[in-house]
């Protein structure tokens, strides 16, 4: 097959223990499943493996006065790790996650609107910058989707349809099992966020293409298991 279009830390892996539905991905996938193993800060998945830093987390809470009570949380985690493979380090990956919420309130009803955007840049161990991912969400949090740009590839991440059962962290009703990754529409792997993570990466797919995947896979796994903290909580600075 040719792919077409080519143009951190302790409670890391809170994503759940037990969940009533596993990531669905395609027949072809199927036997390449990759358990994810945790040892401290450092994850590995195959050939794969990530050091991770301690993530920095700041909340702030404001409000103020109009004609409707108004009130804005914001949540930002600041994250990174180094990824490897076969022990060697080949990425550098620094990241920030933010997520804001307005509500107003007239007394009677609460409306909120909420806005989450995930950034990270990779660069080289000497800090030559190599790529970024982007992801954005209206919203939960969960929703969150966009892409990996490297060179001229572009993989796409999406979350799964499939849900995996309702978020008690987040108060979401229901989150994704997982993410699909896609190459100019044909799916080169999957990343299961539940029952401990897992990482499916196709055979196929040259060794600069499965790092690529290996790089999104970690974010998004790390991702998930902030999402513990509960990102939109009441703190006030």
């Amino acid at each position: 097959m040719r792919y077409h279009g080519l143009s951190l830390v302790v409670g890391l892996l809170t994503l759940g223990a037990c969940a009533p539905l596993q990531l669905e991905v395609p027949a072809r996938l199927v036997d390449h499943r990759i358990a994810v193993v945790r040892s401290g800060h450092e994850l590995t998945f195959g050939e794969f493996s990530i050091t991770t830093e301690e993530p920095k987390s700041h909340f702030q809470r404001t409000s103020w006065a109009t004609m409707l009570q108004d009130e804005q949380v914001r949540a930002r985690h600041i994250f990174g790790f180094s990824l490897r493979v076969r022990g060697d380090i080949v990425d550098e990956v620094a990241c920030e996650r933010d997520s804001l919420e307005t509500s107003h309130s007239n007394g009677f009803a609460v409306f909120s609107r909420r806005q989450h955007d995930l950034d990270c840049v990779f660069t080289t161990p000497t800090g030559e910058r190599r790529g970024a991912l982007s992801m954005t969400a209206r919203q939960s949090v969960h929703e969150l989707r966009g892409r990996l740009v490297r060179a001229a590839v572009s993989l796409e991440l999406t979350p799964s349809e499939h849900p995996a059962g309702p978020d008690f962290d987040t108060g979401d009703a229901f989150a994704p099992a997982g993410y699909e990754l896609h190459v100019g529409g044909v799916q080169v792997g999957a990343v299961e966020t539940v029952n401990g993570g897992a990482v499916w990466i196709d055979p196929r797919a040259p060794p600069w293409l499965r790092k690529y995947v290996a790089l999104a896979a970690a974010v998004l796994l790390i991702h998930r298991g902030l999402e513990s903290d509960g990102p939109m909580v009441s703190t006030t600075f």
